[in-house]
């Protein structure tokens, strides 16, 4: 639009200038927030596919009486066993790991 202008005659070489520089500023910014959501598209694709492993792995769990093994492995990120005899189950799959704020993303 601006080069008809400047093109018209109806703003000068610098003005033109000043504008094709702004719009292409503005393009670039476009094109990073543009690449930001895609890679944010990709990790909670990603996620998904973990959180579905995972919740597939749990109901699969249902079946046994003891679990085996690489089932374990698939659920259970580390096990804690204090002096007490008490002990910590972490889990490999984390609802809050999954939502991290991700789901607050603007989309201008």
């Amino acid at each position: 639009m601006n080069q008809h202008l400047y093109i018209r005659g109806k703003i000068d070489r610098e003005e033109y200038g000043l504008k094709r520089e702004i719009a292409l500023s503005h393009i670039a910014i476009i094109n990073n927030e543009v690449i930001s959501v895609e890679k944010v598209v990709k990790d909670l694709e990603r996620d998904k596919k973990i959180a579905i492993k995972w919740i597939k792995d749990v109901f699969s769990a249902k079946k046994f009486e003891k679990l085996p093994a690489d089932l374990i492995h698939s659920l259970v990120e580390k096990i804690i066993v204090y002096g007490n005899h008490n002990f910590e189950i972490i889990f490999k799959f984390n609802m809050d790991s999954l939502m991290r704020g991700r789901l607050s993303v603007k989309v201008v």
